[in-house]
């Protein structure tokens, strides 16, 4: 169970995840059962959370399903339109995740400073996007560490291939 995970990860990670949900631990001592109508379930409200969303499995939870109805509503909106784009870098078998790790980062971070990516915000109407950190491994190729993007723009912006284009180029010149 995610009591189980946590109690693991707490064994192994310590720190901020010691004083979190299953301990007794509130917030001015004022932590109170709850019950919902909506879900039919119980809950406790004014615990002390750690909110480790990658290592704590409780909080993880708590915060993707918040996350997920945030991404829901933004999705939803009709003045919005919507692209998704894969970030990766090259990597062979015995390559550090680290180094591979750090790699990504940095060619995203200078792919979202470089001017032509101002051009590309400006010309295509780009708010923003909602990201996705994975890594995957296989014994043929190693680490395989990508970041998943969707790309929010204005809904009376023309969006089409020449943009995926344009940031493609953009993104291996980096």
């Amino acid at each position: 169970t995610k009591w189980q995970l946590q109690k693991e990860a707490r064994r192994l990670v310590g720190g901020r995840l010691k004083t979190c949900c299953a301990n007794s631990y509130q917030k001015n001592g004022s932590g109170q059962v709850y019950y919902s109508q909506a879900t039919n379930r119980t809950f406790w409200h004014g615990l002390i959370t750690c909110g480790q969303v990658w290592l704590c499995p409780v909080c993880s939870v708590k915060i993707s399903s918040r996350r997920l109805q945030e991404i829901k509503i933004a999705l939803d909106d009709e003045q919005t339109q919507w692209m998704m784009m894969t970030f990766t870098v090259q990597h062979h078998k015995g390559d550090r995740l680290e180094t591979l790790i750090d790699d990504l980062n940095a060619s995203i971070r200078k792919l979202y400073q470089s001017r032509v990516w101002k051009n590309i915000k400006k010309e295509y109407g780009l708010i923003g996007g909602i990201s996705g950190f994975e890594i995957r491994y296989s014994e043929k190729s190693g680490w395989h560490p990508h970041r998943h993007v969707i790309f929010a723009f204005e809904r009376n912006k023309e969006i089409n291939a020449k943009i995926a284009s344009d940031i493609r180029l953009q993104a291996q010149g980096v």
